[in-house]
């Protein structure tokens, strides 16, 4: 089975790299998912609930990265068993740069061989829910990146107002210049600005601009908190698809699929409802 092609993602290459080594990510974006971390380094462990057609089960496996070229991309190398059957593929991710850099293009190009009761269901099928499990993994890519994107830069945006709040807070000091320089007075004489009986507080229209800046960066390093803290609320709540999500996109992927042919649209159609009734028995036997 072939798996291939290729992607845009809305943002830099960095962060995709980042996204793309990241367990916690991708434990989010793989269809039913159920368990996904890093064992060793390079190296990821995981376990996926798939149902496809009338065959529905768990598969235990890892993965493992090699010839990793930051950030263009590395070879990956996938092992599957469970109940359905097994699973084994490599193949390699490369991410290109597009839009001076503001985008990039996520290339995948990979060989797997499935055997067991999964294979069974035939290869028009097993190629649908290739495809789909690819989309949606690359759809839930597409939200993690975003969301995570956003997350940073709301708390790049609370850490300066902080830190300018913090500079506003610190007391006026005054220069070497101001304290050991003699100036000349109204007078045309001479003084020495370290005589204590010359006022230097600064004046209180200073005093109550400094206050006004000191409050403003305040109320924007609350809100860049306030929207640090949704934006993590929201990367926290996106999560994979459930496996009966993953198995009713398979069913209106293999209805697209193969009804672009009208001569067989009938067919399919009637093959789609087998589908789904087949599901729906299953579902309920849960």
């Amino acid at each position: 089975m072939k798996i291939e092609g290729s992607h845009r993602l809305e943002a830099p290459r960095d962060t995709v790299w980042r996204a793309v080594l990241d367990a916690d990510v991708l434990a989010k974006v793989l269809p039913g998912c159920e368990d996904f971390r890093q064992t060793d380094d390079n190296v990821f462990a995981g376990i996926l609930n798939i149902k496809v057609g009338p065959v529905q089960g768990k598969f235990k496996g890892t993965v493992t990265l090699s010839d990793l070229d930051p950030p263009n991309g590395y070879r990956l190398t996938l092992k599957g068993q469970g109940a359905p059957g097994f699973v084994r593929g490599s193949g390699t991710l490369a991410l290109a740069e597009l839009d001076d850099g503001a985008a990039t293009e996520i290339r995948y190009d990979i060989d797997a061989q499935v055997g067991g009761r999964i294979a069974s269901v035939g290869q028009r099928l097993l190629d649908s829910s290739a495809r789909v499990v690819t989309r949606q993994a690359l759809e839930g890519l597409d939200s993690q990146i975003a969301a995570r994107h956003a997350l940073e830069r709301a708390e790049a945006e609370h850490l300066a107002a902080e830190a300018e709040a913090e500079a506003l807070d610190a007391p006026d000091t005054p220069g070497p210049s101001d304290e050991t320089t003699p100036q000349i007075n109204g007078a045309g004489a001479l003084h020495d600005p370290t005589d204590r009986d010359v006022a230097l507080d600064p004046p209180a229209a200073h005093d109550a601009e400094q206050a006004r800046r000191r409050a403003e960066a305040r109320e924007r390093a609350a809100a860049a908190r306030e929207r640090a803290e949704a934006a993590r609320r929201h990367a926290e709540s996106l999560e994979a698809p459930s496996a009966g999500t993953f198995a009713w996109q398979v069913a209106r992927g293999m209805v697209r699929e193969l009804g672009a042919d009208d001569g067989r649209r009938k067919a399919t159609v009637i093959l789609a409802a087998a589908v789904l009734l087949g599901l729906l028995i299953l579902f309920k036997s849960c």
